[in-house]
């Protein structure tokens, strides 16, 4: 029960902090949402997010699956993971773009995750990018 509780808060802060920094970059084109994004990814994970975003992908994964935390937040950490390949992209950085994607694809994989699959807290953000996407 206490698990639980625990997993349900850390995807209720993970949410609301990473869906306000990609609505910040992929929104509004400020590109300090990509900072805030990784930042609510390495606290979701609980760790520094510059050592967590310099790891290969396999390594990302491995780094979540000793957290314990990986079952519970693979999806979610997937769907940012991709919007931020999509925000590194767009402020010109192909390479870290590339890694990004590259890290998304692993965490899908490895958790079981389908890469098309958005999470529920991530849906009204989703249909904001979208909609973005379709005026550009």
């Amino acid at each position: 029960m206490l698990e639980r509780d625990y997993i349900t808060r850390i995807i209720e802060t993970f949410s609301k902090n990473a869906a306000h920094a990609l609505r910040v970059v992929l929104i509004a084109g400020n590109h300090r949402g990509i900072v805030e994004t990784e930042k609510a990814v390495g606290e979701a994970l609980e760790m520094d997010p510059t050592t967590l975003f310099a790891l290969d992908p396999e390594s990302f994964v491995t780094m979540m699956r000793l957290g314990g935390n990986g079952e519970a937040l693979g999806d979610y950490i997937s769907y940012a993971l991709e919007n931020l390949a999509d925000a590194y992209r767009e402020a010109g950085d192909t390479q870290t773009a590339k890694l990004r994607r590259e890290q998304a694809r692993a965490v899908a994989g490895a958790f079981g995750v389908s890469r098309n699959t958005i999470p529920k807290e991530f849906k009204d953000l989703d249909a904001e990018i979208q909609a973005k996407k379709q005026q550009c």
